[in-house]
């Protein structure tokens, strides 16, 4: 089972309630199941600041794992990974 841990930025941090968590994700995961266990955990903020409703990534949502910028939901989470969920204000971003 994949251990990742997880750093929340910007919006997204006041929406969970927290700077930092560890989730286990089962072996497989994707970014869609990381986010759908952040909103799962976290509630109606997480996701409004994450996905839209048809459960695309927002524009202003990004999402960095182990340095790299990911917006494919069906890209997979490897194990031991850090992953960095920033939100910036929707103005910042144009929207």
């Amino acid at each position: 089972m994949p251990d990742i841990e997880i750093t929340y930025a910007g919006l997204i941090r006041t929406a969970v309630g927290c700077r930092r968590e560890r989730l286990q994700m089962p072996d497989g995961a994707t970014l869609a199941h990381l986010v759908g266990e952040v909103v799962r955990r976290h509630g109606s903020a997480a996701r409004d600041h994450l996905v839209d409703g048809a459960g695309s990534l927002l524009p202003h949502a990004a999402i960095v794992i182990d340095g790299t910028g990911v917006r494919e939901l069906d890209a997979l989470i490897p194990s031991g990974v850090v992953v960095r969920i920033l939100v910036l204000s929707p103005v910042m971003v144009g929207g």
